[in-house]
């Protein structure tokens, strides 16, 4: 696989995983809002509905015992408070949203169907002891519609606590997937790192190495080349230039001992002693001894540089009881090229 197939793989999956864990947290919190806020636009208009029954109911108990008592405009808000409470049963049976509700608000109309008949039959006459027949004849099914309107009350708060605890458990659900996707997440982060220090970086630090090698004058030194991507043929181009060279390499310093070899047997094919040194003084060529090469190469030193003219290119010396004659040799154009060392007994020797 390329190196940037690699890459953009590792790449687009970090952005896969990003974009779950957003899109996660946003439809887990967009959705809970939406539960919560239906769970509380349903019940609440129920728990409202049951309030105002409630206050009602109570409003029409004052006034039928007000009413008993002869106290004027009774009627009148007893009338009021009966509509109040007949349009929040009507409010609660259109916003049924839980099954235990239906039974719940059939049982307080039926309720107040007998509440409200015993309370315009007590009304219509006038007994004795009010009170008594108010203990007797209405306050049980008042009781009986209050107890039931308490009991819807008490269904639509049960319903709101049991949504409570299912939006709860919910968002602890999906907090726990968001932290896995999350573990998974990091995990694939620490995982890609390695790889990319693993197949990137190691390897440049291993080019860069190599390099190093080269600079240095190493050029035995090759890089692992066998991978397939991108710094795997980078590493094959450099071996294979490192090959190149190690060979010319090879074959240049084979012809110059072969040159070596070839001006060395001319020499010794020359009489006496005879000796050829580069112009930076190093001994190319010569059949001295190896005290008198050392010499050769001090005296070579100290001649003057390559920009001799032409009438004054050789020099004498005494080296080990023989003169050593230095000549620059020139090619075309006058361009030096080396010194030719030749050796001639002493006078003294030669008698």
């Amino acid at each position: 696989m390329r190196l940037a197939t690699r890459i953009l793989f590792g790449y687009w999956y970090l952005v896969i995983l990003i974009i779950i864990i957003a899109a996660g947290a946003a439809l887990g919190v967009h959705g809970l809002g939406n539960n919560i806020g239906r769970v509380l636009a349903e019940n609440v208009e129920s728990v409202r509905a049951s309030t105002e029954m409630v206050e009602s109911l109570e409003r029409q108990d004052s006034s039928v015992l007000a009413s008993l008592l002869g106290k004027s405009g009774a009627e009148d808000s007893l009338e009021t408070s009966e509509l109040a409470f007949r349009n929040a049963l009507q409010r609660a049976r259109a916003n049924i949203t839980i099954p235990e509700e239906k039974p719940v608000i059939e049982e307080i109309d039926r309720s107040f169907a007998a509440f409200t008949l015993a309370r315009d039959e007590l009304l219509g006459t006038s007994p004795s002891a009010p009170l008594r027949a108010y203990d007797d004849a209405i306050f049980p099914k008042f009781e009986a519609v209050k107890n039931g309107v308490l009991n819807l009350l008490e269904i639509n708060h049960s319903a709101m606590v049991d949504a409570d605890r299912q939006a709860q458990a919910s968002a602890s659900r999906q907090a726990s997937t968001l932290a896995l996707v999350v573990l998974i997440a990091l995990s694939s982060l620490v995982f890609l790192s390695r790889a990319l220090n693993r197949t990137i970086l190691e390897r440049l630090d291993e080019l860069a190495a190599v390099a190093e090698a080269i600079a240095g004058g190493g050029f035995d030194r090759r890089a692992a080349d066998h991978h397939t991507d991108e710094l795997g043929a980078v590493a094959r181009q450099l071996n294979a230039a490192l090959d190149r060279q190690q060979r010319a390499r090879m074959e240049i310093e084979s012809r110059v001992a072969m040159y070596r070899n070839l001006v060395l047997g001319l020499l010794q094919n020359v009489p006496g002693r005879v000796a050829l040194l580069g112009l930076d003084g190093r001994i190319l060529a010569s059949t001295f001894e190896e005290g008198a090469e050392s010499r050769l190469t001090a005296i070579s030193k100290m001649m003057p540089g390559p920009e001799l003219s032409s009438d004054s290119v050789a020099q004498s010396f005494d080296i080990e009881n023989e003169t050593v004659n230095l000549t620059l040799l020139r090619g075309p154009a006058e361009r030096p090229l080396a010194w030719l060392a030749t050796a001639q007994l002493s006078a003294g020797l030669d008698q």
